[in-house]
Parts: structure tokens; C-alpha cells; sequence
């Protein structure tokens, strides 16, 4: 047989309340898996005395024992050590330590939280533990920026939320390091010192190195290009990459050495690209110009309007160039000088402007750019998209595990009798021929979906059936326990009224009415319970799993765990199986509406389709017409 090893001995050096938990919770274990859990307490107790050292036993022949407490009972001996190494504690100066307590650097946030749940047991938080643990996260953390998220989240954030998000951050934060690492280019230097120039060096642009630097002070020089593997260049900077980027510029060399003349800073617009490869996702447009249809791109991220000099010669324009001190700059801040400016009449569906446009000598798509797409209403501002309004099958045709099926709440409902009432067993009362058929055929179907059960075992209580025929000739099928609710001790929680929750919808336009598809079986009966709801029938004895209609305590329960559920949902309002969500407008209805339908999705909650009346401006509920406040 496999031996577990004990614990060693009790270590009664350092934190002795920290030691003895620790110690106790392996002594636990070592009876569990050894199998000497089974013996009696007095050997339990022999085992610690033996198993805990020659300190802890001399310590132990100091306890007294009064009268009542029985040193073979392990409950008293392990609490007359719990009482040794826990001494009289300020629960003031604990909390104070706990709310003291921050997130170290190199400390990860599960030994942050750890350290906190460790420090909050001695603090006595009671029912606010969770919360306390979470606000001092939100204050403890070192990360700024989690710290802002956190608190952006402070209205649904949970302890379990807010160790999510930090273990989220923490792991992101790795990955972009690691990221970063895997980016760097080897054929760079690695930077130790960065030395200012002293007063009155010029610093120049480096277009090989892309940094400021002195004259002939350029950290590329020599150095190879980790692309093109030629000299002189970084890799950031190579020419031969940006050939094919989506961002070329096509240059001549005069416009090369514009680059870097200080003169060309003084007045710059921007143009996203000069020069680049035809894309199927790129806006076009045929513009009019002096007889002729010229083919533009549209760029809205584009200040100007660009033309070049092939394209404006075509054109056969009779006005001369205008000079201009413009600089386009595109990405990766590569400049061009035009060269020069000049105002044409363009032509677009009707709309005529005159624009300006800058000739440049680069072989180029021409380019419309923000301003002249909006004169020549080729593109709007949008400042808001509005979403479509939702509808009634909408929401059906998005929430189908809401509306399908049977549900099923979470738990198991327990009904409470008096045992000094006489059980009562009901006799199979007479059905109908004309429904005969259709009765078996509704307790199979109902022994299929688990609302009901074949009874062959006694039971004391035996219930009658109640049978309804609905309009459409289906029938309901209601517990008639008359006897058995004399012996139900009920719960007596407080059902609202149309009167209670009328203050309640006041101010309020927009209404949708939502009801539980066969409500009450949504509710799980445990074994014993199910018992009690037993029946008869003439085709024998069958039992209700889920809560029956008749069951008189059956409102008040199935309220208590709709208002659990959704009563701390704002603008709803539920009584029995009729919900009510109201709101002021239209946004704020589609918000309540998507949180009641997640959570009724979330706990498997369903509602009736056929009964759902949705976004109206007046209802009927609980026998009261709502309408929108005037």
C-alpha cells in the first residue's frame, strides 16, 4: 500500500498563525490520504500530538482544560492552538496595512491579489470582502492605464472582472515586449548615449538614417542596409522597399535634394500618396475639365489637389503657372515642389467649381483632394451613423434560445409541510371520452420534456387532476392540491401591484410587455417535493419535476426569483410572469431590452413570442392600460 509522508514539525518561529494554517490544513490531508480519517478522534489526536514536534507538545502540557472540553476531541485541541498562535489582534491597524498595501514592481497581479485576500482575513470585511479586495486592486495597481480602465468599468466591475482585466493587461503588456524585441532591426547600432549639439550646430534630417544629426555625423554612414544589403543607409530608409509600398513617391533628383532645405518647411501640405500602385479599393471619379474628362482619386486624407505636368499639358490649359512656395509632403515625409499652381473650372455631374490644383513633374494618378471633393459633393460628413430601430422579430429572429423551448432556472425548489397534517390521497376523477385521447397524449409530451414523471413507488400524497380546454383545444394540466396547500408552510414574500410600480413608470414613453412561457415549470422541484406533487390520472400515477399551477405557495416563489433574476435591472418592473420594460426613448429601450434578453439567455430564462408586445407606446398590463406620459 502507498505511504503518505507526514508533515514535519510545527514551525513556531516567524508567523505563527500563517505557520500553524498551513500546518493544520497538511495534517488534514495527511489523515484524508493515509485512510486515518476513518479512526476515532482520540487517535486523531494522538497522531497531531505526535506528528506536531517537542516545541508545540511542551506547549500543549500548559493547556488547561475546563469543564466541558475534551482533550480527545480534536475540534478542542486544534482550537486551543488556534487560540495560542492568534493573538489579540487591532483590527484597526489591520485594515489600515491592508488599505496600505500596493502592487510592487516586478510583482504580478496574482501575487498582488493573493496578498490581499491574505491581509483581508484579518480585517473581518464580513460580506464586503469581495468589494474591498476589488477597490484596493482598482487603487493598488502600478499600471496608470489599467488603473483609468478599471475605473471607466466601476459601475459592473466584480472582483473576478477586475482580476481578468489586470491579468489581461499584464499578459498584453508581455507579448507587446516580446513584440518588440523580435522588431528590432540588427543592422542598426544600439544607442548608449545621446549627445545634444553643442550652441550654434545646425541639425539636418537624415533622409539615409532617418534621425537629426550634425553635419557628417550620420549614424549610417558605412553601415549596410539590412534590405538591399548596400552601404550608406538604414533599412527604415531604403529606397528599393518603398518602390513598391503603397506609399511611393516617384522622384528625380532635384526633387530628392528638396528634401532636407529648410526653406521648404516654411509652407507644407500633406498628400497621402503621390505615387502608387491601382487598387480595386481606391474611389475614382471623372472629372470635366476644359472638354476633357480627367480620372481623379479620391483622397480625403489629401489637403490639396494635385496635377501632373503630363496630365495638365494634355489639357492644353491657355493660363499660365502661378509660383507657389507649397511644399506636398506625403508619407514618410517625402517632399515635392511643384511646379506651380493654378486654377481650373472642373465639372461633376452637374456641379461646377473652380478649384486649384498644384502641377508637379511626377508621373502620378491625378488626385482630388478633402476640400474639392466636398465643393463638388463627392463626399458628406457624417457626424453619426444611426442604427436601424429594432423590431419585434428582430429580437426573435437574434434571441432564439429565448424564445424556444423550456425553461430552466438554476436550483431546486423545496416545499416545506407541516408533518402533523394528515396526508390525503385523491382518487382518479372521471375525464371526458372526447379529451381521453388528448390527455395521454399531453402526459407523454409533458414526460418528454421532463415537466412530469411516472409515479410506481407509494406516496402519502396523492393530488387530483385539473384539466383545462384552451380555445385552441389544446389542454393545460393544473395540480388540484387543495388538501396538500392546508399542509404547505408558504413563504410569504410580497407581490408588487399595478399600483405599487405605477410611480414607477412615470416620465416614460415606450413600453414592451414580456411574458414566461409556462412560468411557473421553470422552476426544478428537488426529489422530495415532486413526491408531494404527485396525481392521478387514468392512465396512472404521475408526478410534477417542475412547480405546478395550484401549489399555493407557487406565485410567491416564482416572483422572489424573477425580481432575483431582473429586479435590479433599471426601467423593469416584473409581477408573476408579466415583465415590463419602460424607458424615455428609444435608445434607452433598446438598452434595457438587450440586458433583460441577455440575461434571461444568460440563466436560461424563456419568454412566450406570441405574447410579446414590443416598443409601443401603450399596453395593457396587469389589467391596467400604460401609455406614454403626456
Amino acid at each position: 500500500m502507498e505511504t503518505f509522508k507526514p508533515p514535519s514539525a510545527l514551525n513556531l518561529t516567524g508567523n505563527l498563525r500563517e505557520n500553524w494554517r498551513r500546518w493544520i490544513q497538511r495534517f488534514e490531508l495527511f489523515l484524508t490520504a493515509s485512510g486515518k480519517v476513518k479512526e476515532t478522534e482520540k487517535v486523531h489526536c494522538a497522531i497531531l500530538l505526535h506528528l506536531i514536534g517537542d516545541e508545540a507538545l511542551e506547549i500543549y502540557n500548559t493547556f488547561t482544560f475546563g469543564e466541558g472540553e475534551d482533550r480527545d476531541k480534536l475540534s478542542v485541541l486544534k482550537k486551543k492552538f488556534e487560540d495560542y498562535v492568534n493573538p489579540r489582534k487591532n483590527t484597526v491597524f489591520e485594515r489600515y496595512k491592508f488599505w496600505e498595501c500596493k502592487q510592487q514592481e516586478g510583482e504580478t497581479i496574482d501575487q498582488f491579489i493573493t496578498e490581499m485576500k491574505t491581509r483581508a482575513k484579518s480585517c473581518e470585511f464580513g460580506d464586503q470582502t469581495d468589494s474591498m479586495i476589488r477597490d484596493r486592486i482598482v487603487f493598488g495597481v502600478s499600471d496608470i492605464r489599467l488603473k483609468e480602465r478599471l475605473l471607466r468599468e466601476s459601475s459592473e466591475l466584480t472582483l473576478e472582472k477586475a482580476a481578468s482585466l489586470c491579468r489581461a493587461a499584464e499578459e498584453s503588456a508581455k507579448q507587446l515586449k516580446e513584440l518588440r524585441k523580435q522588431n528590432v532591426d540588427p543592422s542598426e547600432p544600439e544607442v548608449h548615449v545621446v549627445k545634444k549639439p553643442t550652441r550654434g550646430e545646425s541639425l539636418f534630417d537624415g533622409n539615409r538614417c532617418g534621425t537629426k544629426h550634425a553635419v557628417r555625423s550620420c549614424p549610417a554612414f558605412g553601415k549596410p542596409c539590412h534590405k538591399c544589403k548596400r552601404k550608406k543607409h538604414f533599412a527604415r530608409m531604403c529606397q528599393m522597399s518603398r518602390n513598391s509600398s503603397v506609399d511611393e513617391v516617384s522622384e528625380n533628383t532635384e526633387e530628392a535634394n528638396t528634401r532636407n532645405d529648410p526653406t521648404l518647411e516654411l509652407n507644407s501640405l500633406f498628400i497621402g500618396t503621390i505615387t502608387s500602385p491601382t487598387t480595386s479599393s481606391a474611389w475614382f471619379v471623372s472629372v470635366g475639365i476644359n472638354g476633357t474628362q480627367v480620372r481623379f482619386k479620391i483622397d480625403t486624407g489629401a489637403e490639396a489637389n494635385v496635377l501632373p505636368s503630363n496630365v495638365y499639358s494634355s489639357l492644353k490649359i491657355s493660363t499660365s503657372l502661378q509660383k507657389t512656395g507649397v511644399v506636398l509632403t506625403s508619407y514618410g515625409n517625402f517632399k515635392v515642389k511643384p511646379e506651380g499652381k493654378v486654377f481650373l473650372r472642373c465639372v461633376v455631374n452637374g456641379q461646377s467649381e473652380m478649384l486649384p490644383f498644384f502641377v508637379v513633374t511626377v508621373q502620378s494618378t491625378p488626385i482630388l483632394g478633402l476640400q474639392a471633393c466636398e465643393k463638388l459633393n463627392l463626399v458628406k460628413k457624417v457626424n453619426e451613423v444611426a442604427p436601424s430601430p429594432s423590431t419585434k422579430e428582430h429580437i426573435i429572429h437574434d434571441y432564439p434560445e429565448v424564445f424556444e423551448g423550456l425553461g430552466s432556472m438554476d436550483g431546486e425548489y423545496h416545499i416545506v409541510v407541516d408533518k402533523t397534517v394528515t396526508p390525503v390521497i385523491h382518487p382518479p376523477r372521471k375525464v371526458p371520452y372526447s379529451i381521453l385521447g388528448k390527455l395521454k397524449e399531453k402526459l407523454s409530451q409533458l414526460e418528454k420534456i421532463g415537466v412530469v414523471q411516472k409515479v410506481d413507488k407509494l406516496t402519502p400524497w396523492v393530488n387530483s387532476l385539473v384539466i383545462v380546454e384552451k380555445r385552441d383545444g389544446s389542454l393545460r394540466l393544473c395540480l388540484d392540491p387543495r388538501d396538500l396547500n392546508k399542509a404547505i408552510q408558504r413563504e410569504h414574500h410580497r407581490i408588487h401591484t399595478a399600483e405599487d410600480i405605477a410611480t414607477r413608470l412615470s416620465g416614460k414613453n415606450l413600453f414592451s410587455i414580456v411574458d414566461e412561457k409556462d412560468g411557473f415549470w421553470q422552476i426544478h422541484l428537488d426529489e422530495e417535493s415532486s413526491h408531494l406533487c404527485t396525481f392521478n390520472t387514468p392512465f396512472g400515477r404521475f408526478r410534477f419535476t417542475r412547480l405546478p399551477f395550484g401549489v399555493c405557495s407557487a406565485p410567491e416563489v416564482f416572483q422572489k426569483k424573477n425580481e432575483a433574476l431582473f429586479g435590479d435591472i433599471d426601467g423593469v418592473e416584473v409581477i408573476f410572469d408579466d415583465i415590463i420594460v419602460a424607458a424615455r426613448d428609444e435608445k434607452e429601450h433598446d438598452e434595457i431590452m438587450a440586458k433583460l434578453l441577455e440575461r434571461a439567455k444568460a440563466e436560461n430564462v424563456k419568454f412566450n413570442p406570441e405574447k410579446l408586445q414590443y416598443k409601443v407606446k401603450e399596453v395593457k398590463y396587469m389589467g391596467n392600460i400604460v401609455s406614454e406620459s403626456v
